[in-house]
């Protein structure tokens, strides 16, 4: 017969794993609007901006972008990570590689002026947003919050 102590153990350690596997499972569920945009788009060039995107969108709610030209957003940083979700037909993306990606804050300089001393502020950053508009299985039509609409096509990977 098993101690009193193991079967307690062993019923908190299956209770454990259901209870996570539950919520893995319930959190890895992707919407028909979200399995719809999964994989590889090119974001074309916009006014204002003279460089292709690729954006990748992938089934665990991760996102990367690189720039098609091969140049930097930054020094060394040639991807930006981040996460996606739908949600009543919108497009959030939130961009940030490591801990960004979690703590989505910036400290611009212009912030409050305490004893003459200008003291930078913490603001959190809002997630890019975009209307979906039109998907089809080659193009992802999206209005973004200024009113400008951008098509993106997918894109193929070459083996």
């Amino acid at each position: 017969m098993i101690s009193r102590q193991k079967r307690i153990a062993l019923l908190l350690a299956v209770t454990g794993l259901l209870c996570g596997g539950a919520l893995w499972f319930m959190s890895a569920r992707l919407s028909p609007a979200e399995r719809s945009i999964l994989g590889r788009w090119r974001d074309p060039p916009m006014p204002g901006r003279n460089v292709t995107f690729l954006v990748d969108f992938r089934p665990d709610r991760t996102c990367a972008q690189q720039r098609m030209d091969g140049e930097e957003f930054g020094p060394g940083l040639y991807e930006l990570a981040g996460t996606w979700h739908v949600k009543d037909g919108v497009l959030f993306c939130r961009w940030g590689n490591g801990l960004q990606s979690v703590f989505s804050v910036t400290a611009p300089a212009a912030g409050r002026k305490v004893m003459g001393v200008q003291v930078p502020s913490v603001r959190w950053q809002s997630p890019m947003q975009g209307r979906i508009t039109q998907v089809t299985e080659n193009e992802l039509s999206l209005q973004w919050p200024n009113g400008t609409v951008s098509t993106w096509t997918r894109h193929d990977v070459e083996p």
